[in-house]
């Protein structure tokens, strides 16, 4: 799993690892989720993207799905909200999945 709170992070850390999930703010220092989707563009059906955004992005939701976001947790939020949201992209996930 990564968690990323800069776009150079990302690009760092992806470059060198297999993730199957990445924890990402909605903004970034340097760049958006949106940079850090194209980053993963080409591995987007092997990994699963949690957005964390401090705002309610009722119609920004829409969009980050569009863009292949597993999901979108509105901060701040309980530890329980992320936890579940977790397991649930985990156990989703196609190399978590018992054959």
């Amino acid at each position: 799993m990564g968690w990323y709170s800069s776009l150079q992070d990302a690009r760092r850390s992806l470059r060198r690892g297999t993730h199957a999930l990445v924890l990402c703010e909605a903004k970034l220092p340097d760049g958006t989720y949106q940079d850090v989707m194209q980053l993963l563009s080409h591995k987007l059906g092997r990994i699963r993207v949690i957005v964390m955004s401090e705002s309610d992005l009722e119609e920004g939701y829409s969009e980050a799905m569009e863009q292949g976001v597993f999901d979108v947790i509105t901060t701040p939020c309980r530890r329980t909200d992320v936890q579940w949201i977790i397991m649930h992209a985990v156990q989703g996930h196609p190399q978590g999945r018992a054959s």
